[in-house]
This record gives structure tokens, sequence and C-alpha cells, in this order.
């Protein structure tokens, strides 16, 4: 993987460098070769000019390829500017030339009228070699000999060609490409490195991964603070929590329903058992069958309640909503209780308005009341207190279920709602139940648009309250 990535990043980072070395060098040099262009060319008419009015400030009968300290001057001024200089008669014979090519003729001259144009007292600029055998293209300055009595008496060229700023721009390039090679080559070691930075956080990540493929929940991700990787870092450890909070659960799930169903199969399979092998005597029948199907019923309970929290998860769950008297319902769910609060000793009050018709699935609101119900008249005390109540607030139905008893502290407060949660079995005064009927009620309650809040006080009491839609709001 880390070779992959530095490939891919040089790669980029190779084209984005190729591409700026390659447009700044053609820039500059272009730009350089303009400057040097335009200093050349004001040099070369300054030598031109200065031989120029040496020619003038000689003797009529002077020859000047005779004159040894002219000629010095002469091969000193080409080396000074990097360029030929070519001195005509008036009869345009060239009298001195530095070209040393035996090449070099006037009649091979591109520009020949060049030489009469000169003569005739007129300076000259021309974008081409003046006076080199394969007419190759440069710059040429030339301007007339003219005495002091305002006479022409020959002219003076100097010629270059684009050899040299050829040479300068490719310099120029070549420099920028040298330039490039060592960029790319630090580039290499510094990307070997960031890569291996960037990097290091994801097999560390993936090792954590393969970690909770093989079912070990407990590794964490750590990763500095300062590290692009760490909000990364931080959110992969919360969802390591929730997984291994739910692996937690689930593992205490299975236990829970395998308790729940153990339970009453061995209470069902011992009496009918006993029915079957004598034990128990005919006339004792009815009250163990009795006792057969109420421990049916309550696993019946745990299987529907398992079938709807996968029903729920899978999003296929539907719900019939019809109006009907919460009431009514609510009595109904309340008399399932008579006995065991009857028993308890628990002081029940009930506060019904007459008549509160809502719009809803009657069977699922009817199952929120009873999980609640459940839940009251499980965790009260015996002499303890439950209040129920159905009343119309705020133009919705509002029920309330409230007991007294251990309550339900801040942590559990904060997952009660989650589905296989169970509060610290330690802390409880009864341990029955497999962490799913509140998160049915939740979800019941949620789907149909409504909201259900749990106010507690540890080692006080608990209260659940839940609001449904009126009917006469539709």
């Amino acid at each position: 993987m880390h070779k992959r990535i530095f490939r891919k990043y040089y790669a980029a980072f190779a084209v984005i460098v190729i591409i700026t070395v390659t447009v700044l060098g053609i820039i500059s040099g272009v730009m350089l070769g303009y400057s040097n262009f335009n200093e050349q060319t004001d040099a070369m008419e300054r030598a031109a000019v200065k031989l120029a009015g040496s020619v003038a400030s000689m003797p009529k009968n002077y020859n000047v390829l005779a004159g040894s300290i002219f000629e010095g001057l002469v091969v000193a001024i080409r080396d000074t500017i990097d360029s030929d200089i070519v001195i005509f008669d008036m009869d345009e014979n060239a009298q001195m030339t530095t070209i040393q090519s035996k090449d070099f003729k006037f009649s091979r001259i591109r520009d020949r009228r060049a030489v009469s144009r000169v003569l005739s007292g007129k300076s000259y600029h021309g974008m081409h070699s003046f006076a080199y055998a394969d007419n190759e293209p440069g710059f040429t300055v030339g301007v007339p000999v003219i005495s002091s009595d305002n006479n022409i008496r020959g002219a003076v060229f100097v010629t270059s060609s684009e050899r040299g700023m050829a040479s300068i721009i490719l310099g120029t390039m070549m420099i920028y490409f040298m330039g490039g090679i060592i960029v790319l080559l630090i580039a290499c070691v510094v990307l070997f490195f960031i890569t291996k930075s960037i990097v290091k956080p994801i097999y560390i990540i993936s090792d954590a991964v393969n970690s909770y493929a093989a079912g070990d929940y407990s590794k964490r991700v750590d990763i500095k603070s300062s590290h692009e990787f760490y909000p990364l870092a931080t959110a992969f450890n919360s969802m390591a929590d929730g997984i291994e909070n739910l692996e937690q659960m689930r593992r205490g799930f299975v236990t829970d329903v395998s308790h729940e169903l153990r339970t009453p199969m061995t209470t069902i399979t011992g009496f009918v058992d006993g029915m079957l092998d004598g034990t128990i005597p005919p006339g004792l029948y009815d009250k163990y069958l009795a006792i057969v199907s109420g421990e049916i019923h309550r696993v019946t309970r745990l299987v529907n309640s398992l079938l709807d929290v996968a029903k729920m998860q899978s999003g296929k769950i539907t719900y019939d909503k019809q109006p009907f008297d919460i009431v009514k319902a609510a009595g109904k769910a309340l008399f399932a209780f008579e006995d065991r609060i009857s028993s308890a000793n628990i002081d029940l009050q009930a506060d019904f308005e007459q008549s509160v018709m809502v719009n809803a699935d009657e069977d699922a609101i009817y199952r929120v009341v009873f999980n609640l119900l459940d839940n009251a008249v499980k965790f009260t005390e015996d002499g303890g207190s439950i209040y129920f109540a159905v009343k119309t607030v705020d133009n919705k139905a509002e029920i309330t279920v409230k007991n007294t008893g251990m309550g339900i502290s801040k942590e559990d407060a904060a997952h009660i709602f989650e589905r296989f949660y169970k509060a610290d079995k330690s802390r409880s005064i009864n341990t029955r139940g497999t962490g799913v009927g509140l998160y049915l009620v939740k979800n019941i309650i949620k789907d149909h648009g409504e909201d259900i809040v749990l106010t507690s006080k540890e080692g006080e009491f608990a209260q659940f309250v839940f609001t449904l839609p009126l009917y006469n709001d539709f």
C-alpha cells in the first residue's frame, strides 16, 4: 500500500514539476533572450557609430587595411560585443571584415541594397545575419561613415547571428531542467517519508479492523491529535466502543433469552412429563395445565418481541392506524396486572379522563402501555405506589406511568431505550427481561410521530411519559 500511494503521489508531483519547470524555462528563456537581444543590438549600434567615427577621422588616402592599430580596435570591439564587423568603401568593396569564413563574398549578401542604402547616408537595421555565406537569421546594424565636411566616405556594418542568442535561451532552459531534476530527487525522499507517515495510521486502523473481524473488540486506534487522521481515529474508536457495547449487550441478550426460554420450557416439560408418567394425578391436571398455558404465553410473547425487533431493524413493520379510545385500551392493560398489583400491596393511583380518542395502531399502543406497566409493577417495591394517567395536554393525548422504587441511574437512562440493554443486574430488584421491551416502546412511539420521555431519580422513582395525536386533529 505504501509503495502504491508513493508512486501515485510521486507521479502527480513529477507531472506538476515537469510542467512548471518547462513553462518557467520557456518564459524565462524567451524573456532573457529578448532582454539580451535588446542589449546586444544597442551594443552593436554603439559599436557601429564608434567605428564610423574612427574611420571618418582618418586621412582620405589612409588605407584602413594597413592600419594595425585600427585593426586591433576592430578586433577588440568584435570580441566585446560578440559580433562581426564589415567596412565598405564608396565602391561597395569590403575594405575590412572580421568574418573568417572563406566563403564570404559580397555577391552572396542577402540584402545588397542595404550597402547602397547606407552609402547614400541612411542607417540600416535588418533582422538577419548580414554577411554570412549561409544567410542565417540574426541582426545587422549599418551606419554611414560621414566626414567632418559631411561627405560620405563608406559604411560600417555590425552583424550577429542567432546562434549566440539561442545558446543563451538553451542554457537558461538547461538550468531549469537541472533544477527540476534536483527538485524531483529531493521530492522522492520527502514524499517517501510523507506517504509513510500517511499510510501508517491506515495500517493501524486496518489491523484494528482485522481484530474486530476475528472477534476481538478491545483494540483501539492510537493516533496523535496533531495527525490528519486523528478525527478518523476518534470516530473509529467511538464506533469500536459502540460495537463492543453492542457485542456485550448481544451476549447478555443471548444469555437472558436462553434463561427466559429455559425456565418456562423446564416448567412445561416437568409438568407434562408428570402428567404422562402419573406423578401428577388427573384431579390436578387443570391446575398444572393452567401453569403450562401461562408459560407458553410467556414464550410466545418473547418470540413475538424478538420478531418485532427484527422487523423494526429491517423496516418491514407496518401499523394500522385507526381512531380508538386510549382510556379503554389503558384500562384493559391495567386489568391484566390487577392480581400482581394486589399481591405486592402496591398503591395504584389511576388518573383517567372519561374518553380520549387518538389515531394510532391500537394493538401496538396496547403493547406500549402493557410493557410500561409491566416494568412499573416489576420494579416497584412491596408497599410502593404506581401512578398511571391518561390526559389531554396541548392537543395531544399524554400517557404517564410512574412508579416508586430503585429508579434508573443517569448512566442507564442514557441507554435504556437501546435494544438488548438491561440496567445493572447487581442493583436491580428484579432481573427478569431481555432488554427489548423499551426498545420496542421507543420505536413504536417514534413510528407514530411522537416521543417518549424518561424522568428518574435514582433510589426514588422512574417516570415514562409519551404522547399520541388526537383523532380530532385529522
